[in-house]
């Protein structure tokens, strides 16, 4: 029902967007993700199926043009999904791109979707460059973020004690900005 919800939004978005007025034609929404790795049980085969439930919800028209959902596993690959990208978006006519589960992938294909004056939503990258230092007005970031969590979650731990850290190496964002929190507060160290 969640991801329903999400697609939906997306639809609505591609309506307001300006992406729609360039058109001439159809509505093409590209779901890109993991469909067979560590992300598909979260956004996988499951996402592509919201995203078209909500397109056929909605008759499977927008201002009068036809609406269509295309899709694609970028492998976890950023070359990849930053070459499927641009391809959907130079030769395919994708006017928007959706989910990118995958930090590093999002953040490359928010620049094809900026270069192009194309739309992006990250629902699940959490990677808070999207809303930082790498912001793009082409780009809708949907869902969590590392600083979040690294600037929340420390207020609900006591300033007591040294806290330790275990986390993968592409967490460390989680961890540095934790430890950014934590140190101007005079809270001990992070391990």
């Amino acid at each position: 029902m969640l991801r329903l919800g999400k697609f939906s939004f997306v639809f609505m978005t591609l309506l307001c967007g300006q992406t729609l007025a360039q058109t001439s034609g159809m509505v093409r929404i590209g779901v890109m993700n993991d469909m067979a790795g560590v992300y598909s049980d979260d956004q996988g085969p499951g996402s592509v199926l919201a995203a078209q439930l909500a397109v056929e919800d909605h008759g499977s028209q927008a201002a009068g043009r036809k609406v269509e959902v295309v899709s694609a596993d970028h492998q976890n690959k950023t070359d990849l999904g930053a070459a499927i990208a641009r391809r959907w978006v130079e030769n395919e006519g994708v006017n928007m791109i959706a989910d990118l589960p995958n930090s590093a992938i999002a953040l490359a294909v928010n620049e094809v979707v900026r270069d192009h004056n194309s739309v992006m939503l990250a629902s699940g990258a959490g990677t808070a460059l999207l809303t930082g230092g790498k912001c793009s007005p082409n780009t809708i970031h949907w869902t969590y973020d590392t600083w979040a969590y690294g600037y929340c979650n420390p207020g609900s731990c006591g300033r007591e004690r040294d806290r330790h850290f275990a986390n993968p190496e592409h967490a460390r964002g989680i961890q540095e900005a934790f430890q950014r929190h934590l140190e101007p507060n005079g809270s001990p160290r992070l391990f």
